[in-house]
């Protein structure tokens, strides 16, 4: 009798084990196949799945990353930082419309640089605006020049000059002050994703 029992109580043991086992080692498909004169349903052609899967081939029509900016130096754009490539990127862009190259001057970046922190503190990258006494403040620092303002922010992108100057050349009024002639000068500033350039002549 207690044997009888003993074996009760392990037959359901023994069959879950096996079910486990089993399903250890296949691969199951997810749709069950049914015979035509069976009413039993069965899962088709069951394979041992592969240790290590070979490796997938790269599809052709995979977006390739941007490559970084490897600009020829720029005489007019001193430095090796951030503002020199943006500069060097705007004389590249006027080169292509035949205008004469702007010079990169320390005294604008400087004004450019106050915007671009200025609007990064207050988070403004959402909601850009130029400063509301832009032309008195230059006007006070440059006395006798003319002065035009682009700014522009990258969002969470991440991107950088290339990105921004693209958007300032898709940009009617911004493209304008880019391709203005007269212009000899320009200050770059730059603050996380917020970037100002000021065109002076």
């Amino acid at each position: 009798m207690a044997i009888s029992e003993t074996m009760k109580l392990a037959l359901p043991f023994v069959s879950s084990l096996f079910f486990l086992v089993e399903a250890h080692g296949q691969s199951l498909p997810a749709n069950p196949v049914s015979e035509p004169n069976n009413k039993e349903m069965r899962y088709s052609e069951l394979q041992q799945e592969p240790k290590i899967r070979p490796p997938q081939s790269i599809p052709a029509t995979r977006p390739q990353p941007r490559p970084s900016v490897t600009a020829v130096r720029d005489p007019h754009c001193h430095g090796n930082g951030e503002t020199a490539i943006m500069c060097g990127l705007v004389n590249q862009y006027r080169e292509k419309h035949g205008l004469k190259p702007v010079q990169l001057d320390d005294a604008v970046s400087r004004e450019a640089q106050y915007w671009s922190d200025q609007l990064d503190l207050q988070n403004a990258c959402w909601f850009l605006y130029h400063d509301h006494n832009y032309h008195a403040r230059m006007r006070a620092r440059f006395p006798g020049r003319r002065f035009r303002e682009n700014a522009a922010c990258s969002g969470s992108t991440g991107a950088g000059a290339e990105f921004i100057l693209q958007k300032w050349i898709d940009s009617t009024g911004h493209r304008q002050n880019m391709l203005t002639p007269e212009w000899t000068k320009i200050g770059v500033g730059v603050k996380k994703n917020i970037w100002v350039i000021d065109f002076t002549n």
